[in-house]
């Protein structure tokens, strides 16, 4: 596991090792408890490796695993083999780097699939790393999410968390990838442009493989082009939120007041009709009127530039959410729809 709890706060192993290089300090027992069971683990360093940690008690490492994983993993099996796969569960891959949750092959699939059903919360590093060794082991990694934990869960709070699952779904778009076992489906939630659910759909397991491992790339009728949800805020609204923003700004707003600031212009100088503008983004950690803000003030600075000069340009403001399917087309689509929107919000000589 790369998470542990470190004086009562989620840590994570890697920031551990920082730590103690830049500050080295004895790790006493029970120094770091496992999150689920809170019993002790302890730090694991390799040079193969990136850290981990694992239980003092060897058997909790298994024992640790739960109800959900581990019922789960036999229900697929079970699913699997009659559906004439070959199937193998806790299968050590090559070298003992990685242990595939369930290994599929058979019946037409191509190369070997990994199925890797998840609960316990992982970082985008760690996510590309597993889908980078499985690749170097010409194996599929598909991710099947636990739609019962929280920070699974659809929310704006959760995107970043999410965005490494995302997958790109053949005639169906972008889609979050989640098992319910009660209905024995995969639950595609599909998203839309601001990161909320378009709709879901239930297919089986079986359907979930071929549909994953067709090389057929359809976008008819698919648009991730930002919505125009506007509505003008009230005098007094705009008055609070501007000032929220001037005394305890977040990280990604403190970014956009320093570029207002470096470009000679206050939070004051933008048209107040784009501080209407709600919605969060699939793509990037701003939402979506701080992108409006940012195209207006390249607007501002130059409004003869082309429309591949603004969009490299506005590009370069945003602070972009780990989705390691991200396809530049569904992006610029994206990102070009907000720049249209801010030219119909604010009149050309409001830009001048």
């Amino acid at each position: 596991m790369y998470y542990a709890l470190w004086n009562g706060e989620t840590t994570t192993a890697q920031e551990v090792v920082w730590k103690m290089q830049r500050h080295p300090f004895k790790v006493e027992p029970f120094t770091f408890l496992c999150p689920e069971c809170h019993q002790p683990v302890r730090l694991i360093q390799s040079n193969k490796k990136r850290p981990y940690f694992a239980h003092v008690n060897a058997r909790m490492n298994r024992e640790n695993e739960s109800d959900w994983h581990r019922e789960n993993k036999k229900l697929l099996q079970v699913l699997l083999t009659q559906a004439g796969y070959q199937v193998a569960v806790e299968a050590i891959q090559e070298e003992g780097e990685r242990r595939a949750d369930i290994l599929v092959d058979g019946k037409g699939l191509g190369r070997p699939i990994v199925l890797e059903l998840q609960s316990s919360r992982l970082d985008s590093t760690e996510v590309y790393n597993r889908y980078a060794d499985y690749a170097h082991m010409e194996r599929q990694l598909l991710w099947l999410l636990n739609p019962t934990i929280s920070h699974y869960q659809l929310q704006p709070k959760h995107l970043n968390i999410l965005s490494p699952f995302i997958v790109w779904i053949s005639g169906i778009g972008l889609a979050l990838p989640y098992w319910l076992s009660e209905e024995e489906r995969v639950a595609l939630t599909v998203l839309a442009s601001d990161g909320t659910a378009r709709c879901q759909c239930l297919l089986s397991i079986t359907d979930y493989l071929l549909i994953r491992t067709r090389a057929i790339i359809q976008r008819e009728g698919m648009s991730y082009r930002a919505e125009n949800a506007m509505s003008p805020l009230p005098p007094n609204t705009l008055i609070r939120k501007n000032l929220r923003i001037l005394h305890s700004p977040t990280r990604i707003e403190r970014c956009l007041l320093t570029a207002l600031y470096q470009h000679h212009l206050a939070l004051a100088n933008v048209p107040s009709i784009l501080f209407g503008v709600e919605g969060e983004s699939l793509f990037v950690e701003e939402k979506l009127w701080m992108v409006m803000v940012y195209s207006w003030l390249v607007l501002k600075e130059d409004p003869t530039l082309t429309t591949e000069q603004i969009l490299r340009q506005v590009h370069h403001y945003l602070h972009h959410r780990p989705l390691l399917c991200n396809d530049q087309a569904i992006y610029r689509e994206w990102l070009g729809s907000v720049v249209e929107i801010v030219n119909r919000l604010v009149p050309f000589d409001a830009c001048s």
